[in-house]
């Protein structure tokens, strides 16, 4: 029988996600208030459960925060979407999302970039605008990676310092790929290739990369502690 009442704690253990991040979701209304108070401790029900675990399908492909709002502020489809959504439906269309495109203008306007240097990172191969009747279009993924590009020019790097970045993403991308796909075709053999499966290797092959690129980077910082320690 399903379990009727959590803790915060035992919401995010059932949900697949940390306290932290329903206590994030929580202030960010995208959660509605504790069903009741025990004391001082919270209780939240089912329907908060069956709201996370939608909200982690959906950041899981990389539906932006804003959307995922409009999309859990109607309760009574949340059961029905989820479960399309996890048998492999067409996310964007299941949810009627377009994702927003920004001219150049645009973009420079919304990231404070010239459109001097927005041109030049493109050149680099940070930002990838899709090419329209229009001219260029930018995407929210250009406008995030922007976000993230600035703390570094800020710090005094140069764009050509930099530029090693998308050219060994890129590299990595394409040999995953390549493995990816013909890994899923040996092992699709009498059965589909859903685009779950897909989404789900594409995942956890992100979050690889990201964890080893974290343990790289420490290591890196603590052989240079150590190494001032016994130069000092």
């Amino acid at each position: 029988m399903p379990k009727e009442v959590f803790t915060v704690d035992e919401l995010a253990k059932a949900a697949g996600m940390t306290t932290r991040t329903v206590r994030f979701y929580s202030q960010e209304k995208l959660l509605p208030l504790p069903a009741e108070f025990r004391g001082r401790v919270a209780l939240y029900t089912n329907d908060h459960l069956e709201k996370l675990k939608l909200i982690k399908i959906l950041k899981d492909k990389f539906v932006p925060l804003a959307h995922i709002r409009k999309v859990v502020a109607h309760p009574e489809k949340i059961g029905d979407l989820k479960k399309k959504l996890e048998i492999g439906g067409d996310t964007l269309k299941l949810l009627g999302y377009k994702p927003p495109l920004f001219s150049r203008a645009e973009l420079a306007k919304k990231s404070g970039f010239s459109s001097g240097r927005i041109v030049k990172l493109t050149e680099a191969e940070f930002l990838c605008p899709a090419e329209t009747e229009e001219g260029p279009r930018y995407s929210a993924n250009d406008l995030d990676i922007l976000s993230r590009l600035k703390v570094f020019i800020d710090f005094g790097f140069a764009v050509d310092e930099l530029g090693f970045i998308p050219s060994q993403l890129e590299h990595l991308a394409k040999t995953f790929f390549r493995l990816g796909h013909d890994k899923l075709h040996q092992a699709g053999r009498g059965r589909p290739k859903t685009q779950k499966r897909i989404e789900s290797l594409a995942k956890a092959h992100i979050e690889l990369v990201g964890l080893l690129y974290q343990k790289f980077l420490r290591q890196a910082i603590d052989r240079h502690h150590e190494g001032q320690s016994e130069g000092g």
